[in-house]
């Protein structure tokens, strides 16, 4: 079996990553969601795991597409949402969404972050 580190290494077999994805450990599958050479199917998977620190990986991975990304906008965990809020590389229409999060905290980290970016 691979190491935490081993995961990341751009040579591993997607087989194995697929596997790992459904039945690896919470830090496996989040060291999978910060891979950049990762497939849209593994991170459909894990926009859908139980961990919210996975699903909140996901939506920092540069490969996570818009609709993906607009999925988690709505997650049920603030945590997840709060830490996109805080991504400076999302799109700002993402942003804008989460600028209207029922959660206060979120609300305000997405408002910080686009002034940020506008460089207010």
């Amino acid at each position: 079996m691979l190491s935490y580190l081993g995961i990341g290494a751009p040579d591993v077999a997607p087989e194995l990553l697929a596997n790992l994805v459904l039945h690896g450990s919470e830090d496996v599958r989040l060291r999978i969601a910060e891979r950049r050479s990762i497939s849209p199917a593994l991170l459909d998977i894990l926009a859908n795991d139980p961990s919210p620190e996975v699903r909140a990986s996901v939506s920092g991975n540069p490969q996570a597409s818009e609709k993906l990304l607009l999925k988690l906008c709505r997650d049920p965990n603030a945590d997840v949402r709060f830490l996109m809020a805080e991504n400076h590389k999302l799109p700002e229409r993402i942003l804008k969404i989460l600028e209207s999060d029922p959660n206060r905290y979120v609300q305000s980290r997405a408002r910080v972050t686009i002034e940020n970016l506008r460089g207010s």
